[in-house]
């Protein structure tokens, strides 16, 4: 644990929602607990409330989301509106003298960012943008890499409707406000001498390295709570397989699922968890539709056998890590940010778009499986203690 070389008192972390069941919410609560073993005081800002979370502060009213969320529907102007909302969150900031900003994602309809930006410029406010996709990016989309663009340059051009998140409609095209969000982006964020960029790896800051914006950014894994995600399984009748995400977008492979069913021998078992937007599901995998809390989530790890993440365009991993941390081993695909989260001992690395190569993987891994040891890995690179400890680092260094 570093010693502390000044005296902090208070840290703001700012994200879209509080919700404990979202994976850069839990990001923060694991930080929030962490940063307490430093004597640094810490609030939670969220753009919206949910039934399960816990922010000390909420950003806009219900109507306000909703209003944002239709105007960058219509308009492709996503964080450009809850003005009101935003100046209520800067007199928030200013009434509790906060060290240090903290923003983890940016989109998600509920903040002004060049009026918060503007006046973090102007008063000079230390701040951390964490970056958990590749919004900032891009002149609309969170994820690009599996629609093979090369931002910024193409989205300079770009007027195509976007049916993946953050969705937006046909006047967008109209407006062609794709090169105008990236000229924004550009002016306010990556101009701004006040602002460390952080990515959550190496994969992902090499992206942004690459579209020239800055080199301002360094990596900072994210951790788990290897408390809460810790093994507690029993031998199951059947070997279990699971897959498990919040929302199966297209980024994140659901065909790859669906296609391997028809691989799965009679002593196995599939489950799949997590938003399915409608999706038939074959009849040999067990559909769940929401798990809310990260321990109803450690329970469903341990009840398996063996995580699959067939995703495409990850910039971490979250559901890999707790996976790996209650020691389950793990077959992931060979694309972007997913190879890095392996060792030798926690599992396989393929190309799961292929059924067959996903079929070779399980057999490898049944085969072998008391020589895997994932948890170890997890524990060494991948803790909320490790990300606290490399933070704390950081606030020092930007004070």
């Amino acid at each position: 644990m570093p010693e502390l070389a000044w005296n902090m008192s208070k840290i703001l972390f700012i994200n879209t929602t509080d919700a404990r069941d979202n994976a850069v919410s839990s990001i923060i609560y694991n930080l929030k607990n962490e940063l307490i073993k430093y004597g640094i005081i810490s609030k939670f800002a969220a753009g919206r409330h949910s039934q399960t979370g816990g922010a000390d502060y909420i950003i806009d009213t219900k109507i306000e989301v909703y209003t944002h969320t239709l105007l960058s529907r219509l308009f492709d102007t996503e964080g450009r509106h809850s003005i009101r909302a935003t100046l209520r969150l800067i007199k928030y900031i200013t009434d509790n003298k906060f060290d240090i900003l903290h923003i983890h994602n940016l989109h998600g309809h509920y903040i002004n960012y060049p009026t918060l930006f503007e006046w973090i410029n102007r008063n000079k406010i230390p701040t951390i943008i964490t970056l958990h996709d590749c919004w900032t990016l891009t002149g609309h989309c969170a994820t690009f890499f599996h629609n093979k663009c090369t931002p910024p340059e193409q989205c300079s051009v770009c007027t195509k409707a976007n049916i993946e998140y953050p969705f937006s409609y046909s006047f967008a095209n109209i407006f062609k406000s794709r090169k105008k969000n990236l000229d924004l982006k550009k002016a306010y964020l990556f101009n701004n001498k006040n602002i460390s960029f952080v990515a959550v790896s190496n994969w992902l800051k090499n992206q942004v390295i690459s579209t020239g914006l800055t080199n301002n950014i360094i990596t900072i894994y994210n951790g788990v709570d290897t408390t809460i995600f810790s093994p507690n399984r029993k031998e199951n009748k059947k070997f279990r397989i699971l897959f498990i995400t919040h929302n199966w977008e297209a980024w994140k492979s659901p065909e790859s699922v669906i296609n391997f069913a028809k691989y799965l021998r009679n002593d196995e078992e599939i489950t799949l968890a997590g938003n399915i937007y409608g999706h038939k599901m074959p009849s040999n995998i067990t559909h769940i539709e929401n798990i809310n809390t990260p321990s109803d989530v450690a329970k469903l790890y341990n009840s398996h056998d063996l995580f699959i993440s067939p995703s495409i365009a990850e910039t971490f991993g979250m559901t890999t890590v707790e996976a790996m941390a209650c020691g389950l081993p793990v077959i992931i695909n060979n694309s972007a940010a997913l190879p890095e989260l392996l060792s030798d001992d926690s599992g396989i690395i393929t190309d799961t778009s292929s059924p067959e190569n996903i079929r070779r993987a399980i057999d490898i891994i049944r085969q072998n499986y008391d020589s895997y040891n994932p948890r170890k890995h997890v524990l060494e690179h991948f803790t909320s203690s490790l990300m606290a400890e490399n933070y704390v680092k950081l606030y020092q260094r930007i004070l």
